[in-house]
């Protein structure tokens, strides 16, 4: 196939928003590194730059990201100090990679760093013109064009190849240089590949597999690429009609996993991500245009159970798109790709707060104490064995997904189970009574005697303002909403954290290795075999709910809520 690549239509490793040109420039042209946005800059004077930075630095400078920085630049100025700087740090990485020591460095051909290096290359090789021919000459050109070709051959190989978004990442480059060698065999493996991951990664929902909506939209935006790309090419017959038609279903999961801030939650590897772009999804338009266009969405929920989560909106009303009362509860998973340790987790979003958080990522490095605690039981709103982790990636079978027990008018009734304890079953049934109120039963059974934390963590801008063992109360800094979380079983003991440095507690991690402080509450118990029967009740001026009776014997949980009787019988604990 001879088509004819450009840069208009080519696949871009990473981008920059325009308001950081200046910075970006600043940066690279003084021989720092630049990576990504608020990342610690590192000097390319160092010998050693290519060999001993920190892990997810390490990854980024291999994937030859501030080439593709500089390639842009250049659009927006056609000054050749960008290509030619360019060429530097190109000619520097090539001596490294041809060293001994190179060998030893994991980053440098794996597939995140070779699928996103191929095309920084391919884009620096296709501004190539007339004007600048000193710089696109002799053997500097040459080795380049090789590079290509040995990664090609990497992208191509089985043995190489990855699941889920790596993967697509592996076919998006692995298209483009297909078409830029000239190299059928690689246009058809990589959308035959495509074609496949688009059936492999997502539930019948549309929900990608990976655990995160961070990384949903990250797909979602290569398949949109991808889309966009065969087109430009009048190819889109490589892709299948199912392909096609997943594409247009991608947007769907945004519209109810966002929150009525227009970010996404921090769930798995997720971290805040403000949603300004509608897809061309109608229901996305109406949401980010406040009404004002587009076409207002049905559901008020969303329920799948392959991804395991559930998410709520209390109302479409473009009048309360700010203020409504928003949640989601996450149990279980497909994959253990990006998932973190969230189980039985849920998070709480109403009148502009985040009223309970969720930890976040932190960054990828598994030795960082904050991104331990990001990943481990302790950074979600769960119950867990005190300061145990129960390693999903080894235990995901041992894990429920969530159930929808049921959903009427009133209220909604969530469950599910966590096994992956050694010798423990976590139970965990979540109650949303319309339209303020939030019953929990957690029930624990143990052949092990363990001391228990049942935790949650508050929103950045929540505020305790009264507490005891059973009872605690916060209220947003804006007074816009308040909560009361109370007990009803015995607590032996409670410990609460603000910006505890040593474990992690009292943080939340908005952004990539940005820490901020939050309120974190522990409830303890020591047994064998214990319950826990929490409410939470948001309370402002429009939440009138009011518990008047509340009682837990045996399986059977009674609530009297404005008069108002309830009673819901709970499954057997059995371990």
């Amino acid at each position: 196939m001879t088509k004819t690549l450009n840069t208009n239509i080519l696949f871009e490793p990473i981008t920059i928003n325009t308001n950081r040109y200046k910075e970006v420039s600043n940066t690279l042209l003084n021989n720092k590194t630049y990576l990504a946005n608020d990342f610690k800059k590192f000097d390319y004077n160092n010998k050693n730059i290519w060999n001993n930075l920190p892990s997810t630095y390490n990854l980024y400078l291999h994937c030859l990201y501030d080439i593709h920085y500089l390639n842009i630049l250049y659009d927006n100025s056609s000054n050749e100090k960008y290509l030619r700087q360019a060429k530097e740090i190109l000619e520097s990485w090539l001596k490294y990679d041809k060293s001994k020591i190179s060998q030893k460095n994991q980053f440098i051909w794996s597939d995140h760093a070779v699928s996103k290096r191929t095309l920084s290359v391919l884009h620096f090789l296709l501004r190539n013109n007339k004007k600048h021919q000193k710089i696109y000459e002799g053997i500097f050109i040459n080795q380049l064009e090789d590079l290509l070709a040995k990664q090609g051959k990497w992208l191509s190989k089985k043995a190489n190849y990855s699941e889920g978004n790596h993967g697509l990442m592996i076919d998006t480059a692995l298209l483009a240089l297909g078409f830029y060698k000239q190299n059928n065999s690689w246009i058809k493996l990589a959308t035959q590949r495509i074609n496949n991951r688009a059936k492999q990664d997502f539930t019948n929902l549309g929900t990608h597999l990976e655990n995160s909506p961070d990384y949903h939209v990250l797909v979602m935006n290569h398949y949109f690429k991808i889309k966009d790309f065969l087109d430009s090419l009048d190819l889109k017959n490589l892709l299948d009609k199912s392909t096609y038609n997943l594409i247009k279903q991608l947007p769907n999961y945004l519209v109810h996993i966002i929150m009525p801030n227009r970010y996404l939650p921090r769930i798995g590897d997720s971290e805040n991500t403000l949603i300004t772009n509608n897809y061309g999804n109608k229901n996305f338009q109406y949401i980010l245009s406040e009404g004002l266009s587009g076409e207002k969405p049905i559901s008020k929920s969303l329920y799948d159970k392959d991804a395991g989560i559930f998410t709520y909106r209390s109302s479409w009303k473009k009048d309360d798109l700010k203020n409504s009362l928003w949640w989601a509860i996450k149990s279980g998973a497909k994959n253990s790709v990006h998932k973190q340790e969230d189980d039985l987790s849920f998070m709480i979003y109403a009148f502009n707060n985040e009223i309970f958080s969720d930890a976040g990522k932190y960054n990828y490095d598994s030795k960082s104490i904050f991104r331990q605690y990001a990943v481990s039981p302790q950074g979600h709103n769960v119950v867990s064995i005190k300061n145990k982790n129960y390693y999903v990636s080894q235990n995901l079978e041992h894990i429920e997904h969530l159930k929808l027990k049921k959903k009427t008018a009133r209220y909604i009734w969530l469950s599910a189970k966590n096994n992956a304890y050694k010798q423990t079953s976590i139970f965990r049934d979540f109650i949303f009574l319309k339209p303020n109120t939030f019953i929990i039963i957690d029930r624990i059974k143990s052949r092990n005697k363990n001391l228990y934390s049942q935790h949650f963590l508050l929103g950045p801008n929540m505020e305790i303002i009264d507490h005891s063992t059973t009872h605690f109360h916060a209220v947003s800094k804006d007074k816009k909403i308040g909560v009361q979380l109370n007990q009803y079983t015995d607590i032996q003991n409670v410990d609460f954290y603000r910006a505890h440095n040593g474990t992690g507690k009292g943080y939340i991690f908005e952004k990539f290795e940005n820490k901020t402080p939050i309120d974190y509450i522990e409830f303890l118990k020591e047994n064998n075999t214990t319950t826990y029967l929490t409410s939470i009740q948001l309370n402002n001026s429009y939440y009138k709910n009011k518990i008047e009776v509340i009682k837990l014997k045996k399986n059977i949980l009674k609530l009297l809520i404005n008069n108002e009787n309830f009673m819901f019988n709970l499954e057997n604990l059995t371990l």
